[in-house]
């Protein structure tokens, strides 16, 4: 048995293994979209209940996004998972502790996120292949999965992917857009501010001078504001770290180079000295690791 999430970034196969086995996860690159079958035109996400229990619900992929099917008790498709080891994340001094807060620190498109703080998921999108030009979509759902209201904003050039968290400290999430331009040259990101309510502000976006790529957030140098990190999506590759001022603006980027074609990345402590190290791989499975000094500065 197989189930399939397609993402624009992505997609993502769910290869349910033997019994007791923990599902295998491959991620293949964005090109594989087209290999999906002529004709498809809904998209399935889980929502999970108060009682543990899961339910699917398929929706139209065109406006106005209808759902076509609801199937309770999905979580009986599932094998269980026994093998999966667990642990208590161990945040560097001074710095937030994201554990409830992950999800949409690492860009992705698209995501469902608790935009509004009701306990109920925000849907993303960003790009063409949704329907949406230089434009992000957002649409609050309802408790039961039903569509409650949308918008879509106006953001730079081709956004290709979406991440959010707290920019300005007001406690409300904001969505950050990374925009490719032309696919060849740089490009830029927009910022909207949370309302709190499901809702943003109007998009101020800032030019980059290189081709971005993915992208990541996280508190390089315990301040308490979120900084962003951009992959450099050249030849070579790098990264370039935009330091938070908490006002939901960012300090001039400072670039590191990885030596080689930079696509993803992750934020992580990997030697356990309470400083933040960045993580970038290569399309050819190769991966550089800058370590952090701390303060939001990495070695030359």
């Amino acid at each position: 048995m197989m189930l399939r999430f397609a993402l624009l970034a992505g997609v993502v196969l769910f290869s349910m293994e033997a019994l007791g086995q923990c599902p295998a996860i491959q991620f293949v690159s964005s090109s594989a979209v087209s290999t999906y079958p002529a004709g498809v035109t809904a998209s399935s996400g889980l929502q999970r209940l108060a009682d543990g229990s899961f339910t699917r619900h398929t929706y139209n992929r065109t406006a106005p996004y209808a759902r076509l099917q609801t199937t309770p008790g999905f979580q009986t498709n599932f094998t269980s998972c026994s093998t999966r080891t667990t642990g208590t994340p161990t945040p560097p001094p001074n710095r937030p502790l994201l554990t409830n807060d992950m999800l949409g620190a690492e860009s992705r498109n698209p995501f469902i996120v608790d935009l509004a703080n009701n306990g109920t998921g925000t849907v993303l999108l960003v790009g063409t292949f949704f329907g949406f030009t230089d434009q992000l979509f957002v649409g609050q759902t309802n408790a039961d999965g039903s569509t409650k209201s949308s918008a879509t904003y106006a953001v730079g050039k081709t956004p290709n992917s979406i991440l959010t968290a707290d920019f300005n400290n007001d406690g409300k999430r904001d969505v950050v857009t990374i925009n490719v331009g032309n696919g060849t040259g740089p490009g830029s990101f927009s910022v909207l501010l949370g309302n709190g309510d499901g809702t943003l502000r109007t998009a101020t976006t800032t030019a980059t001078t290189f081709g971005p790529g993915l992208a990541t957030v996280s508190d390089l140098n315990g301040d308490g504001k979120m900084d962003l990190v951009i992959v450099m999506a050249e030849n070579p590759g790098g990264v370039a770290v935009y330091l938070g001022k908490g006002d939901g603006t960012f300090q001039a980027p400072v670039t590191y180079s990885t030596g080689s074609f930079a696509f993803g990345i992750t934020i992580t402590d990997l030697n356990g000295d309470a400083k933040l190290d960045v993580v970038v791989t290569s399309p050819a499975g190769s991966y550089s690791t800058l370590r952090g000094n701390g303060d939001g500065t990495f070695p030359k």
